[in-house]
């Protein structure tokens, strides 16, 4: 496999999905059966890891990875 070197400043979002094939996908089973398994959390945690997945799932294009 090719070696690809890019500058910081060549990494637009559309370059990157390309580069890597990223695809935005907007239901998982894996991901769903990973989540539905049993654990001890209690309602606000449950509540506040909602309010962080629907937030990710809108802007997870436009986040820089420090912020994530």
């Amino acid at each position: 496999m090719e070696k690809i070197v890019l500058n910081f400043s060549e990494c637009t979002l559309l370059k990157l999905d390309k580069l890597f094939q990223l695809k935005l996908i907007r239901h998982s089973p894996n991901l769903d059966a990973w989540l539905n398994n049993p654990i001890e959390i209690s309602g606000f945690e449950k509540q506040t890891l909602h309010v962080y997945q629907r937030v990710l799932r809108r802007f997870v294009h436009d986040w820089h990875e420090v912020e994530l």
